[in-house]
C-alpha cells in the first residue's frame, strides 16, 4: 500500500512568523535591562554605601540573567531552529533545524521557571524587611521555600520528560519514551497564579492600618499593586497554552508559546523592580519642582525618633512648636514636612533604609 506525498500550497510554506519572536526578544532585552538599571539607581539614592548589595539585589540580578538568557534563546530558536516557519518547510529545507528547535525549547523550559520565581522571591525578601507581624513573616518565608521547591521540581521534571532526553529529537532510539509534554507545559502557570495572588494580597492589611491620609495610602497601594502585571501575564500565557494545539505544527506554534515564555518572566522582573522605583520618582519630582499636596498643615506632626504604626516605621517629623514658630516671623516661607514611610535593613541608620516620601507643605504669612 503506497502513501501519497502531501503537497502544501506555496503560500503555506512561505509563511514566516519568526520576526515576531525576534521583536519580542529585542523588546524584553531592552525593557529588562533598563528597568533593572533604574531599580538599582533608585535604591542607591537611599543607601549610605553605593556599593552595598542586599540579598534581594543579588536575587534580582540572577532573575535578570535568566531573563536575558530567554531573550537570547528567542533569537537562536528563530535563526537555528526554524521557529516561525511551518514544520513542513523546515523538514523540506533543513531537517537538522528540528533538532536545534527541540534543544532550544528545552533550554527555554529550564530558564523559564527560575526567571519567573526569582523576581517573586526578591519581592518577598523586601516584604521581610517591611513586615514585623509574625503571621506575615511566616507566610513570606513559606512562599520563598515553595518557590525554591517549585524551581527545583520543575527543573528535574524538565530533564525527565523524555527517557533518554535525546529521544525528544531522535524518536528512533529504541525503548525511548516521553510523558505528556504538552500538559507539562500547561501546568507551569497554575502555581504561578496562586503565588501571585498571595503576594499581592499579603501587604494589603498592613497598608490599610497605616495612620496616613487616604491619598498616601492609595499611593503606597499603587506601588505594591504594580506587581499585578505579572499575574495578568501569567493568566494570558496560560490561556494561550490551552488555545494552541501544542506540537501540531511545533515550529509555527512555538512563536506564541516561546514569546509568552519570554514576556511573562520579563513582566515579573518589571513588577519586582517597579515596587522600588519610588525614590527615583521622588528625586525626579523634586528636580522639576513638583510637590504632592496634602492639605494646609492640619495633620498633627509626630515628634521624636519615629513610631511603629501599622507595622511600618514612620520617619521623624519636625514638631509643630519648633519649625512652625520659627517660620512664623518670616513672610512667604514655605514649611515642608516629609512624611517618610521607611523600612530598615536591620539597623536604625536611616540612610541605609528604603523609603517612600510624600511632601506636606503650606505657606506661612
Amino acid at each position: 500500500m503506497s502513501s501519497e506525498k502531501v503537497v502544501y500550497p506555496p503560500e503555506f510554506l512561505a509563511a514566516d512568523r519568526g520576526p515576531v519572536l525576534i521583536g519580542i526578544s529585542i523588546l524584553f532585552l531592552v525593557i529588562d535591562t533598563a528597568i533593572v538599571a533604574l531599580r538599582f539607581w533608585s535604591v542607591r539614592l537611599i543607601r549610605k554605601s553605593a556599593t552595598s548589595v542586599t540579598l534581594d539585589d543579588a536575587v534580582l540580578l540572577g532573575a535578570w540573567l535568566f531573563n536575558i538568557g530567554l531573550c537570547i534563546v528567542g533569537f537562536l530558536v528563530v535563526q537555528h531552529g526554524g521557529s516561525g516557519r511551518r514544520a513542513a518547510w523546515v523538514l523540506q529545507t533543513d531537517p537538522s533545524k528540528m533538532i536545534w528547535w527541540y534543544k532550544l525549547v528545552l533550554a527555554t523550559e529550564w530558564l523559564c521557571s527560575p526567571a519567573i520565581a526569582l523576581p517573586k522571591i526578591s519581592v518577598l525578601l523586601l516584604y521581610l524587611r517591611i513586615f514585623t507581624d509574625k503571621a506575615s513573616r511566616i507566610i513570606s518565608h513559606a512562599l520563598i521555600y515553595i518557590l525554591i521547591a517549585y524551581v527545583v521540581a520543575y527543573s528535574i521534571a524538565t530533564g525527565l520528560q523524555c527517557i533518554p532526553l535525546s529521544y525528544q529529537w531522535d524518536p528512533t532510539i529504541p525503548g525511548g519514551r516521553c510523558f505528556n509534554v504538552g500538559l507539562f507545559w500547561k501546568s507551569l502557570s497554575f502555581p504561578n497564579i496562586i503565588t501571585d495572588v498571595i503576594i499581592l494580597v499579603l501587604p494589603l492589611p498592613m497598608i490599610f492600618k497605616l495612620q496616613l491620609s487616604n491619598g498616601q495610602k492609595v499611593g503606597i497601594l499603587a506601588v505594591f499593586l504594580s506587581a499585578s502585571i505579572g499575574l495578568i501575564a501569567s493568566c494570558i500565557r496560560m490561556a494561550s497554552f490551552f488555545s494552541v494545539r501544542l506540537l501540531a505544527d511545533p515550529t509555527w506554534d512555538s512563536v506564541e508559546l516561546i514569546g509568552w515564555s519570554i514576556a511573562e518572566p520579563g513582566l515579573y522582573l518589571f513588577a519586582a523592580c517597579a515596587v522600588q522605583l519610588r525614590p527615583l520618582f521622588s528625586k525626579f519630582a523634586r528636580n522639576v519642582g513638583l510637590k504632592t499636596q496634602y492639605g494646609s498643615g492640619s495633620r498633627k506632626a509626630q515628634s521624636g525618633g519615629g513610631s511603629r504604626v501599622g507595622n511600618i516605621r514612620l520617619g521623624s517629623m519636625p514638631s509643630k512648636h519648633g519649625m512652625d514658630n520659627d517660620a512664623s516671623s518670616t513672610t512667604n516661607v514655605i514649611v515642608t514636612r516629609d512624611i517618610a514611610v521607611t523600612y530598615e535593613d536591620g539597623d536604625s541608620d536611616r540612610d541605609s533604609s528604603n523609603e517612600w516620601t510624600t511632601h506636606h507643605s503650606h505657606h506661612v504669612k
